[in-house]
């Protein structure tokens, strides 16, 4: 899952949705001078990464993206279902969709002094632009694809891949609320039993 399902599903607890943002931009040797609670996050983050990637809906999903985009299938589906849970955002939260990124990010901007460098600069940018709320659109996915495409140098090409998304979106829609019903009963399960 990508940084809007992270945030959700840690959601209110500020060290654990700063330890699944932090889980992507750290090495695990960096990730150790963090405390605790964060860590904490840290772990919550592998643990919805497996879930997901274990879970039916996602090993359908990539398999039939993978004939089309390799190696990069799952890179596109974590980005895919944010902009999926973004536009259902209803189905799962009682919060407003506007009022919970705003919230999340004001918690995120909180954290600032405490995130170690190059993740400061990425979460500043997170904050400013308000990242969060463009998941729904499909400018902001393209956004999203076109900066992976930047990081891998132009080995991911994102301009194929964002009309595929769009011709395809109905299929690949196609059981993420069971999914993600599934993958919040999990993290609630994972909080309980390990904090």
């Amino acid at each position: 899952m990508n940084f809007l399902s992270h945030f959700a599903l840690s959601y209110p607890h500020s060290d654990r949705m700063l330890g699944n943002i932090l889980a992507d931009l750290h090495t695990h040797t960096e990730l150790q001078s963090y405390p605790e609670g964060v860590l904490k996050g840290v772990e919550m983050h592998q643990f919805i990464d497996g879930f997901t990637d274990s879970h039916e809906h996602f090993i359908k999903m990539r398999h039939y993206l993978r004939p089309h985009f390799d190696k990069w299938s799952p890179v596109i589906l974590d980005v895919f279902h944010d902009y999926v849970l973004a536009n259902n955002w209803s189905s799962f939260s009682n919060q407003d969709f506007d009022i919970f990124c705003e919230s999340a990010l004001d918690i995120i901007s909180t954290q600032d002094t405490h995130i170690n460098e190059p993740a400061q600069g990425f979460i500043q940018s997170l904050v400013h632009i308000r990242w969060l709320h463009t998941y729904r659109t499909w400018d902001g996915i393209s956004r999203a694809l076109f900066r992976i495409e930047a990081r891998t140098k132009g080995k991911m090409n994102a301009a194929p891949i964002v009309e595929f998304l769009k011709k395809e979106e109905k299929y690949l829609s196609h059981g993420f609320e069971a999914f993600y019903t599934d993958l919040q009963v999990a993290s609630d399960n994972w909080v309980k039993n390990n904090v």
